[in-house]
């Protein structure tokens, strides 16, 4: 089961899970992981969910501006991260508390673009 691709921040996303179906508004996702030929969706909620569709795929689904490949086996909502973490090595606090890794050497489009998003989130979130 497919469901229509969409670049709405608001749009709802189907997603086929190991174990059923949900449909889920690209908001309330943190982070999206590899998993084999799958994806791990890791929500605000705290639930995560195995969904069947690869992590291409799934980036294809949800809206460019709002999400960004951190490296080959994450994808993150640039509206969900919190500051830069320095300790145990580079990395990502996102709201929730969660600690994403990030590689050496990110490019630099990509330091920018989390960058605009961390200060834009800071003016928001107060």
């Amino acid at each position: 089961m497919s469901a229509a691709i969409s670049s709405s921040p608001t749009a709802p996303v189907g997603l086929a899970l190991r174990h059923g179906f949900a449909v889920i508004t690209p908001a309330d996702i943190l982070w999206v992981e590899a998993a084999g030929t799958g994806t791990r969706v890791h929500l605000a909620s705290g639930e995560i969910l195995d969904a069947m569709l690869g992590l291409s795929e799934l980036e294809k689904r949800l809206p460019p501006l709002k999400f960004c490949r951190i490296h080959a086996g994450y994808l993150v909502n640039l509206q969900q991260v919190s500051d830069w973490a320095c300790e145990p090595g580079p990395g990502l606090w996102m709201q929730g508390g969660s600690l994403l890794s990030l590689p050496e050497g990110l490019p630099e489009a990509t330091t920018r673009r989390i960058s605009a998003a961390i200060e834009h989130n800071r003016m928001c979130w107060g």
